[in-house]
């Protein structure tokens, strides 16, 4: 379209009646404030005012009015749905060109999003990968690092991670080019502490600039977990790989989950090749069902200890009587 100061519509092309519902020989000399809501025509006349005045090229999202409101005599699709301004002008022109753009289901889907973020459980941030800026930020985050929503929002994903600024940016350099979207980061929070975090990235496009959405998961608890088994491993293996006597750990269900080296002298097999698999795999068929017994009984009972004579099968299937102390 092209346009008037005062948003009187000089020129008008197929697209842009079809867009307001009016036909071609009609729409010219009314103005295009006309079918906006009456909401955005401020929107209007700071946007053709910065054009004109200015002599700058200019934007803005506006809604259309519905039929009724407008009185066309032809149902009009459009009514009722946003759409989008671009308006430029050159030197000496007394008129600005303006096309009209429908962004109704952009704009529906952004607002989804906005809510799904905002409302979400999951911690996550919008960050500019150019500058670390932190754009957005959800309820979830702030309570997680302990700042404001307001005040994350004026932060540096620099300033709350432990990295340099150097390996943060590069990280994001990949999470950008899609070369890598998981990460493990140890985070500052508000309160001093630092927390070991797991984030997920991916690029997105918000208002035609890419930015990062990503989605931060706490591990630090299972962090210490996987230490306190590292700590708990080595200390089973100092102990137990000078022993002649074959020393192995279970879980709940029986599955072998530390083995000492004598199990390779006892069985035959190496120690991590029987880790995972159940201890009744090693024994004689007939005594599977009472030594199962006698485990859960040593479980739910808690028992301290409990011993007994078991035959077991090796490797090259001979087999050999060994005794069994049980300790929970």
């Amino acid at each position: 379209m092209t346009l008037g100061r005062d948003s009187t519509i000089l020129q008008a092309n197929l697209t842009a009646t079809k867009i307001l519902g009016v036909e071609r020989s009609r729409l010219q000399g009314l103005r295009f404030k006309n079918f906006v809501i009456p909401e955005d025509h401020q929107l209007i006349d700071i946007l053709l005012d910065k054009v004109f005045t200015q002599r700058v090229a200019g934007y803005d999202d506006v809604m259309l009015v519905t039929d009724e409101t407008l009185q066309t005599p032809v149902p009009n699709l459009f009514a009722g749905r946003t759409v989008h301004l671009d308006a430029s002008i050159n030197a000496t022109s007394s008129t600005c060109r303006v096309i009209l753009s429908d962004i109704t289901d952009k704009k529906r889907s952004e607002e989804r999003f906005r809510v799904m973020f905002e409302k979400h459980s999951a911690i996550m941030l919008i960050i500019d990968p150019d500058s670390g800026n932190i754009i957005n930020a959800n309820q979830a985050a702030a309570d997680f690092y302990g700042w404001p929503v307001d005040e994350l929002r004026t932060m540096h994903i620099q300033t709350i991670t432990t990295s340099t600024p150097e390996a943060v940016m590069d990280e994001m350099n990949k999470a950008r080019l899609s070369r890598k979207n998981h990460f493990l980061f140890q985070h500052h929070k508000a309160d001093g502490s630092i927390h070991d975090v797991e984030v997920f990235s991916t690029t997105i496009d918000i208002e035609g600039k890419d930015r990062l959405y990503s989605i931060i998961h706490d591990i630090t608890q299972r962090k210490q977990v996987e230490q306190a088994l590292q700590i708990s491993e080595r200390k089973f293996r100092s102990i137990t790989e000078q022993m002649t006597e074959m020393v192995f750990v279970t879980n709940s269900i029986g599955s072998l989950t530390n083995l000492s080296p004598a199990a390779e002298n006892l069985f035959g097999y190496l120690p991590q090749e029987m880790t995972g698999h159940s201890f009744t795999e090693y024994m004689i068929e007939e005594e599977i069902s009472p030594a199962l017994a006698l485990f859960h009984e040593t479980l739910l009972q808690q028992l301290n200890t409990r011993k007994v004579e078991v035959t077991f099968h090796r490797k090259n299937d001979t087999s050999f009587i060994g005794e069994v102390h049980l300790h929970r």
